[in-house]
């Protein structure tokens, strides 16, 4: 759908560290994806509280055709694998705790998530439905300054999107009206 411009400050982070060089950038592309899958470990340990789940979704990840050659996006790097596994674990302390925890790094990620690639867009939709299922009570100022966040960084694709007919917004419409991008 769109690619916000967030991602490419991002993105710029692992091309200035590889100093431009394609070659190193692929490197560092597969350490980013061994380190995604030692998180998938973490996490799964994490969440089902046992060490053998976590090992068996690392492995999984790690051999899985379709994490490997879908999992990247145009420059051999996508961060969808380590913003869903954030967005789960800020969830699963939430119900484990019973009481909002780390709104604001929770916020901070689906910002992100909402600037990444289009199916991303289903972790805030995650989120927004365990808060309501469960009914997490978040505090006002913690709402008012993650509502902030997202307005200010979203700022740039509102100017775009006034200034091309609201190119954006027309082609997001279709794609959910129709399943197809609108030209």
């Amino acid at each position: 759908i769109y690619l916000g411009p967030l991602y490419y400050y991002l993105i710029s982070v692992p091309y200035f560290i590889a100093q431009f060089d394609p070659l190193r950038f692929y490197l560092i592309s597969a350490l980013i994806g061994a380190a995604t899958t030692y998180f998938i470990y973490k996490v799964g340990s994490t969440i089902f509280e046992r060490t053998s789940i976590g090992i068996i979704a690392s492995l999984i990840f790690a051999v899985s055709y379709f994490s490997n050659s879908y999992g990247r996006l145009l420059t051999g790097l996508t961060l969808a694998p380590i913003l869903s596994l954030l967005v789960y674990l800020f969830l699963y302390q939430n119900l484990k705790f019973k009481k909002p925890k780390n709104l604001l790094l929770l916020g901070f990620v689906l910002l992100v998530v909402s600037q990444n690639e289009g199916s991303s867009f289903s972790l805030i939709l995650l989120a927004v439905a365990a808060f309501v299922i469960w009914r997490f009570k978040v505090p006002a100022w913690k709402a008012i300054q993650i509502i902030i966040l997202f307005v200010v960084f979203h700022i740039p694709l509102l100017i775009f999107d006034l200034r091309h007919n609201f190119f954006i917004t027309k082609s997001f419409g279709s794609f959910i009206r129709k399943g197809d991008v609108a030209h």
